[in-house]
């Protein structure tokens, strides 16, 4: 669920030359997906995506983690992962590398 924001996020880059304007979409995965994620927020000026996880992530539950992007020298996004208080066994694949 979390790539469909990082998508948005790299859409808008690829549209606009920006990287703000997925909020949007941050908001539609949060309402659909409200068992695993609670909240998920997107900066409108730097792209930074915030997710709170929800209640079916045992042990993790309100705990966030922070997707930043980064325009590499090719010009695409690339994603960083900081899990911000998340034991590693409750994190995305993206977050384990």
């Amino acid at each position: 669920s979390l790539t469909v924001v990082q998508d948005a996020v790299e859409f808008a880059w690829e549209r606009t030359g920006t990287i703000g304007e997925a909020r949007e979409a941050g908001q539609l995965v949060a309402r659909n997906d409200g068992r695993y994620v609670e909240e998920i927020a997107v900066s409108p000026t730097t792209g930074r995506v915030r997710v709170s996880l929800g209640p079916s992530v045992p042990g993790a539950a309100g705990k966030q983690i922070l997707l930043a992007p980064a325009v590499d020298e090719d010009r695409r996004v690339r994603w960083m992962c900081v899990p911000v208080d998340i034991p590693v066994r409750y994190l995305p694949a993206t977050c384990r590398r």
